[in-house]
C-alpha cells in the first residue's frame, strides 16, 4: 500500500511538471531557452602561434587584418615596445601566422595551416595547389589516390572544372561527390 502511494506521488509530481511546461509554452509561445540573436558564423579561420599570449585558431565573420588577429592572440611575448608591425595584406581562411620576438625585434611569417587543420575547419583544399600529402586529409583519399590527383593535375596543366577530377584513376562519380565539400578549384 505504501509503495502504491509513492508511485501515485511520483506520478502526480511528473504530471505537475508537464502541466507547468505546457503552461509555459501556452503563455510564452516559445521554447524554454530565451530567444537570442544568432551569432555570426565564423567563415574565416586564422591560426596564430609563436610568441603571443593566447595562441590558437580564431574565427571571424570577415577577412581579418593582422592587427585584428593580434588583438585576439593577446600580447606579444618579449616585445619591449619596438616598432609597430606593418599591416600585412588581409589574412584569408586557412592562414597561419607565426610571430617570433627576440631582443625587441619581431619577425612574422604568414603561411597556410596544415591540410588536416583546414579540412577540420571546413576550409576546402585547392585541387590545383594542394600537395599530395594534403589530399590525404580528405576522407576517402589515401596516399595512392592523392598522388594520382597530383599526377593528373600536372598532366592536364591544372583542373579547369571540378569534373576534371573524374579523369583521376580511383575517383568516380560517387567519390567525386564525396570530396566535393572538401575540395575547390
Amino acid at each position: 500500500m505504501r509503495k502504491q502511494n509513492l508511485n501515485n506521488a511520483a506520478s502526480g509530481a511528473l504530471f505537475l511538471f508537464f502541466l507547468l511546461v505546457s503552461a509555459h509554452f501556452l503563455v510564452r509561445g516559445s521554447s524554454l531557452v530565451p530567444a537570442q540573436q544568432p551569432l555570426p558564423l565564423a567563415r574565416v579561420f586564422v591560426r596564430i602561434h609563436g610568441d603571443v599570449s593566447d595562441p590558437g585558431v580564431y574565427g571571424f565573420d570577415h577577412v581579418p587584418s593582422l592587427s585584428q588577429v593580434l588583438q585576439c592572440a593577446g600580447d606579444i611575448k618579449g616585445n619591449t615596445g619596438g616598432p609597430a608591425l606593418l599591416e600585412a595584406e588581409p589574412l584569408h581562411a586557412g592562414c597561419q601566422v607565426v610571430l617570433e620576438s627576440e631582443n625587441g625585434r619581431i619577425s612574422l611569417k604568414v603561411g597556410k595551416m596544415t591540410a588536416y587543420q583546414r579540412v577540420t575547419l571546413g576550409i576546402p583544399l585547392s585541387l590545383n595547389q594542394e600537395a599530395a600529402e594534403g589530399f590525404t586529409a580528405v576522407p576517402g583519399i589515401g596516399p595512392a589516390t592523392a598522388r594520382a590527383i597530383v599526377r593528373e593535375r600536372t598532366r592536364q596543366g591544372g583542373f579547369e572544372k571540378m569534373d576534371d577530377v573524374l579523369s583521376v584513376r580511383g575517383i568516380g562519380p560517387v567519390m567525386r561527390k564525396k570530396i566535393a565539400d572538401y575540395c575547390t578549384l
